[in-house]
């Protein structure tokens, strides 16, 4: 996947530690997406969290 298990490990431990660029590169190695939106806007009822 490109990240070291122990990378991984470091990061759940420390997550303050993790740059905005690490985020957004883990993200696309999983194939997720991040957005983001104005906290005014109504969260979509459909979202999990």
């Amino acid at each position: 996947m490109g990240v070291s298990q122990s990378r991984l490990s470091t990061l759940e431990a420390h997550p303050e530690a993790l740059t905005l660029d690490r985020l957004l590169l883990l993200a696309k190695l999983l194939g997720l997406e991040i957005i983001v939106q104005d906290a005014t806007e109504t969260p979509d009822p459909k979202t999990e969290w």
